[in-house]
């Protein structure tokens, strides 16, 4: 522990700061990813709406990562993957 630190718990304990003081202005981690790891492979920061976004999203990246296009053939085939995953999961909710 820093020197620092120290002086700061310090400070706490005797009730000088409280801790909402001390944190008070400082930056926080952002929020974790709420979606499952096939919809952020994606690029879904959480689940979407719909089936159609789903989709949309696997033809705009298929089109840059399949191998004719200039891809690898094991990135293209992760990309479907995680699709038919993704649309497992959207019929499961509806």
């Amino acid at each position: 522990m820093t020197r620092r630190m120290s002086i700061n718990a310090w400070a706490v304990e005797k009730g000088i700061f409280t801790l909402d003081m001390l944190l008070e202005g400082k930056l926080a981690l952002p929020e974790a990813p709420t979606a499952e790891p096939c919809f952020q492979a994606l690029g879904f920061a959480s689940r979407p709406e719909s089936a159609d976004a789903v989709k949309e999203r696997y033809r705009k990246l298929a089109k840059v990562m399949h191998p004719d296009k200039g891809g690898d053939q094991e990135g293209f085939m992760a990309l479907e993957a995680n699709y038919r995953q993704c649309l497992e999961l959207m019929e499961e909710v509806s």
